[in-house]
């Protein structure tokens, strides 16, 4: 039994009344967007237990559950999509001689009026490099600069890559302009993540929606990909700069400098406008300045510029390095192993780890085990459907090493031991059965780590960490009420790592005694990802997966700073004591301090194709919120992938509590594709069957999950989507099946 001083935190944190919940989730081009409306009742004081294995349900049949990714039901010929220059380096990627030194161009995409945006790549380094001609006038020097590398391309050092966009604006009312024929301020019109030194809010001039405009769409992945952005403008009398990213985005910061320092650039603060361009690449961890080029900077000038800026597209970050106090490590091919697998196989990496004989890899909900010595020979170790002791594995959603075994935790709350050496037999047991059916279950365990006998589970709801062992009762450290994202336990001590709301975070060290205050980091967190405790350093991966921090075990002060070289994003990460590291991206598996493991290794079979792929992230733009004025929640527990007990299953939706009878409204335009106007409410032996059969299975039939959603209405969007509208206690008039109905249409109302 869990403490139970968690039971008043828990009970402080419930609210009263009414909801409606949005469910989003993701097939191959489609995404569902479930709104449901739930009546919430005061479950008053909360006991949170461990089921003990010998109450693990059993059945005579075994039908496991649906795949967690699916094939879209719509043609993929249904999906628009401004994708030119996501498939442009996709193959780029694959093979980088297919876009070096391209004298023609590639075209990203096309304005407004149709005109095209074409890039000019440079060179074929590690290291890539963007100028952004923000108006006609600049792409006239920037095409100038072009040319000039087209004659003389031995100029550009070869670990480097520059691209050029002379003309970001092709369809600018005059040379100057920054504004496209929507009368759209183009670089206020990237994604309004929070920017805590924002002068001002987003305005009319930065557009409906981000991305709202072709032009922003064509500069994004192809942005995203950088190490190093500068927005290229002209005119004036001056030479002026600024740092994007805010004060705390040290690499811009330095950029900046470099300008000032060695150009005679008059130096701005950094801030700008909710929407800005370089704040949100600068929130992916890209050095990002803006400069504007006077009349005292003619071809000369601005061409030793370009060289100086290619000579160190690095600095930036390794002044980021030194300012913090540490050394800046950068992994590539010099010095490290590197499994490459094709075809770029991966959805999203959630853990990676290793022993003596074996990488263990977790993706899509899949564990697998790839042999050291021949990772062709990979194998599925555990996944969705299995079945242990008489319950059918959901989908596992972190493990950990401990003592020789792979501790996995389900998403639901289970933990299965998988035995170490997994090549000579070793399999997989149930060893926490967590999953209980009843109204007042709703913990939800996001990650697993371990040291010694000690097995910790980081709880999200209601914030805390559990410890459990073999013959000892169980344990819970109580939290500040925050969002934490992962934990780490090395020899009696806790680091947990937690976010703020603007996306910053912060890693705390628990002991027995309380939380240590002389353990304080000296580097700003940004998007923090996963913490990894040694006895030698503590790892965190930040920034949204480019950097990662190796930090000293007692104080917290920054040893490295490590970055992979090819502007690949971090997944997941293993670190051992002895600096060892395994870096897992979406394409490879980098082993640092071991060059010699080279191999190329057919992709894990995954069921479909990923998801949430760039391709089809990029087309979720333009999309109201259902219910007018409400916000979106951060409470895990309400969003996508939460555990819902009292079914046995996975929440597949977006929560929101508003009173029965608010109304909901069409989050796109689209067409109705269900209707359920001949709805007849579940009654309690039906509800009662659906939940003991839920038991029976260990988890939720397709069948009783439609049934627990209650009234819907589906709408197909044109661009792929499929919107879910659930749990509703009426639909507007009107609705049938065939019917189109447009952004903002009344569909129906919140119900029970």
């Amino acid at each position: 039994m869990v403490d139970r001083r968690l039971n008043s935190h828990a009970k402080a944190r419930r609210r009263k009344g009414e909801g409606v919940r949005v469910l989003a989730y993701v097939g191959l081009m489609w995404l569902a967007a479930l709104l449901a409306a739930c009546q919430t009742a005061d479950l008053g004081d909360v006991a949170i237990t461990a089921v003990p294995l010998l109450n693990a349900p059993t059945r005579t049949a075994v039908t496991p559950p649906p795949p967690m990714i699916q094939s879209s039901p719509l043609p993929q010929s249904a999906v628009v999509s401004d994708t030119a220059a996501v498939t442009m380096l996709a193959e780029a990627e694959s093979d980088v001689s297919l876009l070096a030194d391209e004298t023609d161009g590639i075209v990203l995409g096309y304005s407004v009026e149709g005109r095209p945006l074409t890039a000019y790549r440079h060179g074929a380094g590690p290291l890539p490099l963007l100028l952004v001609g923000e108006t006609g006038a600049a792409g006239e020097e920037l095409m100038a600069l072009h040319e000039w590398l087209t004659a003389e391309p031995e100029q550009l050092p070869p670990d480097v890559t520059l691209w050029l966009l002379p003309n970001w604006n092709p369809d600018g009312a005059y040379a100057a302009s920054p504004f496209n024929s929507h009368g759209v301020y183009l670089h206020a019109n990237a994604g309004q993540a929070p920017n805590p030194c924002a002068t001002s809010v987003a305005s009319e001039m930065s557009g409906p929606f981000p991305f709202s405009e072709p032009e922003s769409r064509a500069l994004r992945p192809l942005a995203e990909r950088m190490w190093l952005v500068l927005f290229w403008q002209t005119g004036g009398i001056e030479r002026t700069a600024a740092a994007s990213g805010c004060a705390t985005h040290l690499p811009s910061q330095a950029l900046a400098q470099r300008l000032g320092n060695g150009h005679g650039y008059e130096l701005f603060p950094p801030g700008g406008a909710a929407g800005n361009w370089g704040a949100y690449l600068a929130q992916g961890d890209t050095a990002v300045a803006g400069a504007r080029f006077g009349d005292d900077c003619p071809f000369d000038c601005q061409r030793a510029l370009v060289l100086d800026l290619a000579a160190a597209v690095a600095e930036p970050f390794a002044q980021e390095a030194a300012q913090l106090g540490g050394n800046l490590t950068w992994v590539g091919t010099a010095n490290s192993g590197q499994w490459r697998f094709a075809p770029q196989p991966f959805i999203h990496p959630l853990a990676v780890a290793r022993d003596g004989e074996n990488v263990y890899l977790l993706d899509s909900g899949q564990v697998w085990a790839l042999p050291l010595d021949n990772p062709a020979e990979k194998r599925p170790l555990l996944q969705p459907g299995d079945l242990l002791e008489n319950v059918v594995v959901q989908e596992p959603l972190d493990f950990t090493l401990l003592n020789g075994d792979l501790l996995v935790l389900d998403r639901v709350g289970d933990v299965y031991r998988c035995a170490g050496g997994v090549s000579g037999g070793g399999g997989c047991e149930m060893e926490r059965y967590d999953r209980p059916i009843g109204a007042t279950s709703s913990h939800f365990y996001v990650a697993i780590s371990g040291s010694g006998d000690g097995r910790y589970l980081l709880e999200t709801s209601y914030a805390y960490v559990l410890r459990y062992g073999a013959g000892e009762p169980d344990r819970a450290r109580p939290l500040p009420d925050i969002l934490h994202a992962d934990v780490s336990g090395l020899s009696e001590r806790l680091y947990v790592l937690s976010r703020g709301e603007r996306q910053g975070g912060t890693l705390t060290l628990f002991t027995e005694q309380g939380r240590d205050n002389v353990f304080r980091p000296n580097a700003p967190l940004a998007r923090p990802r996963q913490v990894q405790a040694t006895e030698t350093a503590v790892y965190v991966l930040d920034q949204g997966g480019y950097r990662l921090l190796a930090l000293q075990p007692d104080n917290g002060r920054v040893q490295a700073v490590i970055r992979l070289r090819e502007r690949e994003r971090i997944s997941a990460y293993w670190a051992d004591g002895d600096g060892r590291l395994l870096l897992a991206t979406a394409n490879n598996l980098y082993f640092y301090g071991e060059p010699e493991r080279q191999a190329v290794v057919n992709g894990p079979d995954f069921a479909g194709t990923p998801p949430h792929t760039e391709t089809l992230l990029y087309e979720l733009t333009g999309l109201i919120k259902p219910i007018t004025g409400s916000p979106l929640t951060q409470r895990p527990l309400h969003l996508p992938g939460a555990p819902r007990h009292y079914r046995l299953g996975i929440h597949e939706g977006l929560d929101f509590y508003w009173g029965t009878g608010t109304a909901v409204y069409a989050i796109a335009d689209g067409t109705i594709i269900r209707a359920d106007y001949d709805y007849v409410d579940a009654d309690e032996w039906q509800m009662g069957a659906w939940r003991e059969e839920s038991r029976r299975l260990t988890y939720t039939s397709p069948a009783a999950h439609d049934g627990f959603r209650g009234r819907q209405v589906w709408i197909a969007h044109e661009n792929g989507t499929i919107s879910r509208y659930v749990h509703l206690s009426g639909i507007g008039g009107g609705l049938m099946v065939g019917t189109a109905v447009s952004q903002g249409q009344y569909i129906g109302a919140v119900g029970n």
